[in-house]
């Protein structure tokens, strides 16, 4: 091989070899801003609540619970009741009741129909979901009042610092989805950079920031 080539290769290899480098540095520096928003993701998962955000949250918890209750339970029990109750002594499940089915449940003579069929997801259990789906607002207008004289020592404020509380959940909700957009745009540089890296002849292995 002539001077002139073996100059020109061992240029070119120079280059490659800068170039696998420069490669190596984005994607060790891509993996470590990875691992940084991961990190961040978990701690906005897992910091505790602003105390009055923490109120308003219970308080959420009692409206959903019972806005399920009614959408499932509630319904079903109403369709069952309707279509016969969960007795089949007479093989009429399913089919709408009569007139003497509910003038006999009316009047308290039916020996199948009760109306506590319709609020109960098993007879003879009390289900705290009844009151938040039927009576969701006064129930939580007594919640506002009991949380109004509660300390947030009850709360469990007194066995975290001030600055372990994160933000509240609505300044929470956009940082998490902004974390996991970014997440989900270095994964593809991520896999960019080390696609190139094997275009070069560089094994790169999961995990890889060297």
């Amino acid at each position: 091989m002539a001077k002139k080539d073996i100059t020109e290769a061992a240029a070119a290899y120079g280059k490659v070899q800068e170039t696998i480098q420069a490669l190596r540095a984005d994607y060790a520096g891509t993996i470590a801003e990875i691992k940084v928003t991961e990190a961040t993701l978990k701690a906005l998962h897992l910091a505790p609540l602003p105390l009055e955000d923490l109120k308003a949250g219970i308080l959420d918890f009692v409206d959903a619970s019972g806005r399920r209750y009614l959408d499932n339970i509630i319904r079903r029990n109403l369709a069952q009741f309707a279509t016969g109750g969960r007795s089949d002594a007479e093989g009429r499940k399913g089919r709408p009741l009569r007139y003497c089915d509910i003038e006999g449940a009316i009047s308290g003579e039916s020996p199948v129909l009760a109306s506590e069929q319709m609020f109960q997801e098993r007879l003879g259990e009390f289900n705290g979901h009844i009151l938040g789906s039927l009576f969701a607002e006064s129930a939580n207008e007594a919640l506002r009042r009991v949380m109004a004289d509660m300390t947030p020592a009850e709360f469990g404020y007194s066995k975290v610092e001030p600055h372990e509380v994160g933000t509240d959940r609505a300044t929470r909700r956009k940082a998490i989805q902004e974390a996991k957009e970014k997440l989900a745009a270095l994964d593809v540089q991520r896999e960019e950079l080390a696609r190139q890296l094997r275009g070069l002849g560089f094994s790169i292995s999961e995990g890889d920031t060297q």
